[in-house]
């Protein structure tokens, strides 16, 4: 890609650094991708506003829609992304603006969360994610990537226990990749799971 916008730009007036730019002059665009959000926000998008508490459903955001979309109002003071979909759907708190996630974050979902976070500087950001290593890599990518400090929503020992009937076993994998894992805010868990040889996935309802 990076060769290719090179050439483009040595050969002809276009005088742009981003190559997604560059190469939608030439109908070259990737395929939209989209974040699914609810809860107590209004949005606007070009000149209509959209209030997501009166409307009562999920609502589905395109990258492309990302530049004309600016935030209007915050009625509640804190933000959940969520890794499971089925999980999001389920998820009703109201005290919360629920994001789905989907695994690692992209930069459709990056720029949401940096305009509601340079909106009101006062949001909480919440992160509520498998309570395996795999979660534990998406909760540090999500924190580094976007610069915002995120804090584990139901991640912890309590919930493990509360939940025991559900655990799974790890793998020799699991094993390594906890054992590896820096992350400090997951120190406690982390020595706990290994101790008691255990997982445990968002699939089974939480919410």
């Amino acid at each position: 890609e990076d060769k290719i916008c090179k050439i483009i730009k040595d050969f002809s007036d276009i005088d742009e650094n981003d190559n997604d730019t560059i190469l939608e002059k030439y109908h070259i665009v990737k395929t939209p991708t989209f974040v699914y959000i609810k809860g107590d926000i209004s949005l606007k998008i070009n000149k209509e506003e959209i209030n997501l508490k009166r409307y009562g459903h999920e609502l589905a955001l395109s990258s492309t829609v990302m530049n004309d979309l600016s935030v209007i109002k915050l009625g509640v003071k804190k933000v959940l992304t969520i890794e499971n979909l089925t999980t999001f759907v389920a998820f009703n708190n109201p005290d919360f603006i629920a994001i789905y996630l989907g695994g690692f974050h992209n930069s459709v979902k990056k720029n949401l969360l940096k305009k509601i976070s340079i909106h009101d500087k006062s949001i909480e950001f919440y992160h509520f994610g498998d309570i395996d290593a795999g979660g534990f890599l998406i909760f540090e990518d999500l924190v580094s990537k976007t610069g915002i400090q995120f804090k584990p929503y139901m991640m912890d020992i309590n919930t493990l226990k509360n939940y025991e009937s559900n655990w799974s076993s790890l793998t020799v994998n699991d094993t390594k990749r906890l054992k590896d894992n820096q992350c400090i805010i997951f120190n406690g868990v982390i020595k706990f799971m290994l101790k008691n040889n255990c997982k445990l996935e968002q699939e089974i309802g939480r919410a």
